[in-house]
Formats: C-alpha cells, structure tokens, sequence
C-alpha cells in the first residue's frame, strides 16, 4: 500500500492510502501497524524528539539509580506509559508514566538517557 497524501489537523494525522476509497475498506486496517521512511519524518526543533527516539534509552531516577531500558511505550487516554525492563530481572517490566516536569524530568535523546522522579 501506498501513501497518497496526508494533512495534520491539531495532533492527528489524517491520511489518504492509495486504492482505499472508502470507510469499509479503512475499517479493515484499523490497529494495522503501519511504516514510514523514517527520511519522510518532518526535522525537529531542539529538544523535541519522536518516541522511536526514546526507545532503548535508560533510565534513571532522581539518585541517579539506573532503573532499566525503555523497552516500549504503551499509548492511553490519559497519558503514555514507559515500559523499562531491567536487565538484573529480565521477567519484571517497571510501568513509567510520560508525564513531563512531574515523572519525566530530562530526556537526553544524545545520550539515550531519560531522567524521573520514579522510586
């Protein structure tokens, strides 16, 4: 499948796929996991990054005690959640909410570090 345009309205993205010309057909790709060329991805202002940027990065909290690696990111309704898994426990996920200035306090894309308030 191919992209045929795309427009952003306020924080979504609304895209139009190359031969699906109705809702019916969308219907069918709904939680479809969909691929960009990253290339294709718009330049970022300073300190602003894309989730894919964040995802193996570690993580520590305000001790500056290693927590573990962000492993994934769960997507909610009210905010996005860091999945970390420590390596020491490999069976043991560690849930992080993304709230910014109150858990998430500094995300060091450079260094693959991210700072919180967790424990």
């Amino acid at each position: 499948m191919c992209l045929e345009s795309k427009k952003i309205q306020q924080k979504k993205i609304i895209i139009k796929i190359k031969n699906i010309n109705n809702r019916d057909q969308a219907k069918k790709l709904t939680n479809s996991l969909i691929a960009i060329d990253i290339k294709t991805l718009p330049n970022l202002k300073n300190y602003e990054y894309y989730w894919k940027d964040i995802l193996f990065c570690k993580v520590f909290n305000k001790y500056k005690k290693y927590i573990g690696t962000v492993s994934n990111i769960i997507r909610s309704k009210s905010n996005d959640i860091l999945v970390i898994k420590n390596n020491q426990n490999d069976s043991q996920e560690i849930l992080i909410p993304f709230i910014e200035k109150n858990i998430i306090y500094k995300v060091d894309i450079i260094h693959k570090m991210i700072s919180t308030n967790w424990y």
